[in-house]
């Protein structure tokens, strides 16, 4: 019987299920964290087949080019596993290469090394033919930079311990599985590492780590039907976190970002990478009432303000805690909800109660509303309100002879050309038909006479085509101010101006005139 078979065999078979993996794996590379899982599973298979090639019998030579072959794979299994984990677990973007190429500059130092071992040594310090009882193996002394590697790859092992230990321990209990398979693959590989580097392998000369990756490829495929690795946690963060349009920015216990969305990263204005790790306070300085140790730990809704690109935007800001399993506070979670559509919305709204639709003009309730603050004013701090009534002179004739269609025609034009002799602050509402009034503040009566009349000259100058015919019309205005009496009510002021108004149509309309008292 050839004992060799008994040596390679499980080696090729090893790198064959780890090779399933990786085809597996990539088939799902859209999902974060696949390709690093796919890659390592690729340099895994290769560094198992090529230590099998090494039971067949082959000559000191070509077992050493074998071995150099073998450190194209080996290489990069720890420094890949660490940012499977990383990529899988971490808050941090590591999809950009300027985040994880460091992580390979001791592998590609340690490739070349290999490769150059004849002029320096520092891989292999002497190598050598093993005689047994079989066929013969090759013997080596390791130099000092393969120590180095070997400190480098269980570094990376710590870290990936470091993250899983915490996914495991402080994440929910799909995710502490997630962890758990991950934690407990990688180290049946790295023990059969451990076993080798040592010399306990019960095979002497034969490293065991790459056979282990077969039992490696066993649990992770138990992981991705039980707990739906690569699967669960990427597609809930990808869909339902980075997908969410509410931004999301999460908070530790120093009120530090540690983690946000990508509508969370355009609310602060920053993009992911440059958030992390910054202070919550620095971020949004304008508002220290949210981080200050004086601020609440919850805040049920709170309207947000920002200035987004000269844009002014409104959220809903909801803050909440988040506790461990045992109550302790481990962060906050601040959720913020665009509402600038349903705000400008909701000022639309109020604005169509407010006016009349034709003309623009407030109509009679908001006119009376907003006229009886502007009274209280006036009354509060001594100063000037006049009011003036405006009618249409003949507006029924216009209806008669033009149509109901020209009638809202010069109701619209003239409360264009009344809007534009008026200041922002002055007020024009339509208390019905074709009778207008309107409050001018801070001006005395002589000076709304000169108002009045130059409204009634810009009406009186209006030209209106309907159906071919040109058509004009002239108004009739009253004026009153106030009168002595603090408890005067805006209504009876109007019942005043409307006397005015109703003079000024018995004299023969077109024309100003004032009421005295």
């Amino acid at each position: 019987m050839d004992y060799r078979i008994l040596y390679w065999l499980p080696f090729f078979g090893a790198g064959a299920s780890i090779f399933a993996i990786a085809g597996y794996t990539w088939l799902r590379r859209r999902v974060p964290g696949a390709r690093w899982l796919a890659a390592t599973c690729l340099t895994s298979s290769w560094w198992s087949i090529c230590e099998g090639l090494l039971y067949f019998g082959f000559d000191t030579q070509t077992n050493l080019r074998i071995t150099q072959l073998q450190y194209l794979g080996l290489v990069w299994v720890a420094p890949l596993t660490l940012l499977f984990v990383l990529k899988l677990f971490s808050q941090r973007d590591w999809s950009r290469p300027g985040h994880y190429w460091p992580v390979f500059l001791i592998p590609v130092a340690v490739l070349v090394l290999a490769w150059s071992n004849s002029s320096h040594g520092l891989i292999w310090s002497r190598y050598w033919t093993i005689d047994t009882e079989n066929f013969p193996m090759l013997g080596l002394e390791h130099g000092f930079m393969f120590w180095v590697f070997i400190a480098y790859n269980y570094l990376c092992l710590l870290a990936a311990t470091i993250v899983l230990v915490r996914q495991a321990l402080f994440s929910a209990q799909i995710f502490r599985g997630q962890a758990s398979v991950v934690l407990v693959a990688m180290l049946v590989t790295w023990t059969g590492n451990l076993v080798y580097i040592l010399g306990l392998s019960p095979v002497r000369n034969v490293d065991p780590a790459p056979l282990t990756f077969s039992v490696t490829a066993a649990i992770m495929a138990w992981g991705f039907f039980r707990f739906q690795l690569l699967s669960v946690a990427p597609v809930a963060k990808e869909a339902v976190f980075n997908g969410m349009l509410d931004g999301v920015v999460v908070l530790d216990r120093l009120q530090r970002i540690v983690d946000l969305n990508p509508a969370g990263a355009e609310i602060i204005g920053l993009p992911r990478d440059q958030a992390v790790g910054r202070p919550a306070a620095a971020v949004f300085p304008d508002h220290p009432w949210l981080f200050g140790r004086e601020a609440a730990h919850e805040l049920n809704l709170v309207e947000f303000h920002l200035n987004r690109d000269g844009e002014e935007k409104t959220y809903d800001l909801r803050i909440s805690r988040l506790r461990s399993r045992r109550g302790r506070t481990l962060g906050r979670l601040m959720v913020w909800r665009d509402i600038s559509q349903r705000k400008k919305l909701e000022v639309e709204l109020q604005r169509l109660a407010s006016i009349d639709t034709l003309t623009g003009a407030l109509n009679r309730r908001s006119f009376f509303e907003r006229g009886a603050a502007e009274l209280a004013k006036a009354r509060r701090y001594g100063r000037f309100l006049t009011a003036l009534m405006l009618d249409i002179d003949n507006f029924k004739h216009i209806n008669d002879r033009f149509g109901h269609h020209a009638g809202d025609m010069a109701l619209t034009d003239f409360a264009r050309a009344i809007q534009k002799e008026l200041r922002e602050g002055d007020l024009l509402g339509r208390l019905g038909g074709e009778e207008f009034s309107i409050l001018l503040s801070e001006t005395d009566l002589s000076r709304a006479v000169l108002v009045a009349e130059r409204l009634r000259l810009a009406v009186a100058a209006l030209t209106l085509e309907s159906d071919g015919q040109a058509f004009g019309f002239t108004v009739s205005i009253g004026v009153a101010g106030l009168i002595g009496e603090a408890d005067e009510e805006l209504e009876e002021v109007i019942k005043r101006v409307d006397r005015a108004l109703y003079a000024a149509k018995e004299q023969g309309r077109n024309r100003v005139v004032v009421c005295e008292s």
